[in-house]
């Protein structure tokens, strides 16, 4: 049990710590650690719908409840995840560019992305193998908490726009602090087992209250054709 937690944590604190490390130990610019937890997001979509595809069912029934699917829900989360993944990367590709006239250190790039896809494949695997099994409703929670670090981002280059005429660096520092202990917040409470994950998953399908991903599909439906 202590061994998943401290995983867990490891892997948050080294995917956050490598735009870090890069900028103090390899002189990697602000630019190059924003493009990088880009990059982060950029895997880590896939890897979250690849986890709830392999360990969660295709279709869960429960009485007094619409039947989930899993295929709605990856859809859903998709769109979602993909559209403000794309929000994100125009507006910092568009500060990156006008910050360092197209000068990219695609050095540090590469180093920081072979190392950032070693963290996140590592957590993919540890995922893999204590969140057996997977109900869709607790597939549902870990697709949330993936988004939850995408809006993270999204709203940290919004905030980075505004703060950009004092120099990137003077909201990087807490970005990096904030999104690391919602990291392990996140994974922490992924896991079956610990105190937050009984609280959130439901006991009961009938008493549990419509997920975000319910209320997204129905909005989706009922949109004006």
């Amino acid at each position: 049990m202590l061994a998943k937690y401290l995983i867990a944590a490891l892997q948050a604190l080294g995917i956050n710590a490598v735009p870090v490390v890069g900028m103090f130990a390899a002189d990697w610019s602000v630019e190059t650690a924003m493009l990088l937890y880009l990059l982060e997001n950029l895997i880590g979509i896939p890897l979250a719908a690849l986890l709830v595809r392999l360990l969660a069912p295709a279709r869960e029934d429960a009485p007094g409840m619409r039947v989930r699917h899993r295929r709605e829900i990856l859809n859903t989360y998709l769109i979602v995840a993909l559209s403000f993944s794309l929000g994100s990367a125009i507006f910092i590709l568009f500060v990156v560019y006008r910050t360092t006239n197209g000068q990219v250190d695609l050095t540090g790039l590469r180093t920081g992305l072979g190392a950032i896809a070693l963290f996140a494949l590592l957590g993919f695997l540890v995922d893999l193998v204590y969140m057996r099994p997977l109900s869709l409703p607790r597939a549902e929670k870990v697709l949330e908490r993936s988004l939850g670090r995408i809006f993270l981002l999204y709203l940290a280059v919004f905030v980075g726009m505004f703060l950009a005429i004092f120099g990137l660096a003077s909201f990087f520092i807490p970005f990096v602090v904030l999104k690391t202990m919602v990291d392990i917040g996140y994974l922490l409470q992924a896991f079956p087992g610990t105190r937050r994950a009984e609280e959130t998953a439901p006991t009961d399908a009938a008493e549990a209250a419509p997920s975000f991903w319910r209320n997204v599909t129905i909005s989706w439906k009922r949109r004006p054709r």
